[in-house]
């Protein structure tokens, strides 16, 4: 992680071009990492590292589905965080809004969406390149389900996904909880 910072700093800095900045971020995001002794730092790193507009549709919405499936496995300050980042990633990339708004296969009815059928979740988590994991083709059903979560703050929070007018969070908004 730390060595992702220096390599940050050269590439905002410097121009430095380093491709493979974002695949290694990306293999760096398991709830493992974000629960080690240095999950502040990454925690206010992550925000920084995704706050640009000129990323690809593919990688905000591979970035977005895992973290999203991060917010079903890990403890609720990181699912907050997890779920706060992913809805700031949408409002910057609206081409990405879609993943909320595609359905999921259920109860054996083939869901369309767009004319376009929409079965089991096309996306491979264990795949580690974002271009070819189909998060893109996916869509975010983990926001649906922890709409049901026991926390009241990770609730509350889901309920904005759907909310045109809810305002950005801040990168330290985890903090405050």
């Amino acid at each position: 992680l730390l060595a992702l910072e220096g390599l940050f700093i050269l590439m905002q800095k410097h121009n430095l071009d380093y491709p493979d900045f974002f695949p290694k971020l990306y293999q760096l995001l398991t709830v493992k990492n974000l629960q080690s002794s240095a999950c502040e730092r990454f925690f206010s790193l992550l925000p920084l590292f995704l706050k640009s507009f000129k990323l690809p549709a593919y990688m905000v919405a591979a970035f977005a589905k895992r973290l999203c499936r991060i917010s079903l496995k890990a403890e609720v300050p990181i699912c907050i965080f997890s779920l706060a980042l992913v809805f700031n990633l949408l409002k910057r990339h609206p081409q990405c809004q879609e993943l909320v708004h595609r359905v999921p296969k259920e109860e054996g009815i083939l869901a369309v969406v767009r004319r376009k059928p929409f079965g089991p979740d096309p996306y491979q988590e264990s795949n580690p390149d974002m271009a070819t994991c189909k998060a893109i083709d996916s869509c975010l059903w983990e926001i649906k389900t922890l709409k049901n979560h026991y926390s009241p703050k990770v609730v509350a929070l889901v309920r904005n996904f759907t909310d045109e007018n809810a305002p950005k969070y801040e990168s330290n908004f985890f903090l405050i909880l």
